[in-house]
């Protein structure tokens, strides 16, 4: 098992070879995705545009982009300090995390109490199908 394949599980290879046959869809989303490995960033980044939604891709929050203009943030722990920050300013975006450390994101997630602002949180290594099937479902609740 290479690593790339630890990382987002075996539906990589089946992703690779994939050939949808569905006619086109209207974009659903546009999602901000930061993911500090770029060929796991790559490969979700491919796999949420062939759902037809438009992905903004980057490495870290510092890199100039404009949050508010998204539907959904994907990304590391560090995502759901910019979600709190941004509820606290009225604008609610939905989160889901993408963590090694699950039990640390999960007490992050419920500091400061009574709301959660991740929708999910999702362990490494993960299967590409699930975190899309994660992000399709956070969209029909918008």
């Amino acid at each position: 098992v290479s690593r790339l394949e630890a990382e987002i599980g075996t539906e990589l290879i089946y992703a690779i070879f994939e050939q949808s046959g569905r006619p086109p869809m209207e974009a659903t989303m546009r999602i901000l995705l930061v993911e500090k490995d770029t060929k796991v960033l790559q490969e979700v980044r491919l796999r949420l545009e062939r759902r037809n939604h438009t992905v903004i891709a980057v490495r870290s929050f510092s890199e100039g982009i404009r949050v508010g203009q998204v539907d959904l943030i994907i990304g590391e722990v560090e995502a759901i300090g910019v979600a709190r920050a941004l509820r606290h300013d009225g604008r609610y975006i939905p989160l889901i995390v993408l963590t090694d450390d699950t039990v640390g994101a999960r007490k992050e997630n419920e500091r400061h109490g009574h709301r959660k602002v991740a929708h999910h949180i999702v362990p490494k290594p993960f299967i590409l199908a699930d975190l899309v099937q994660k992000s399709t479902s956070v969209g029909a609740e918008l």
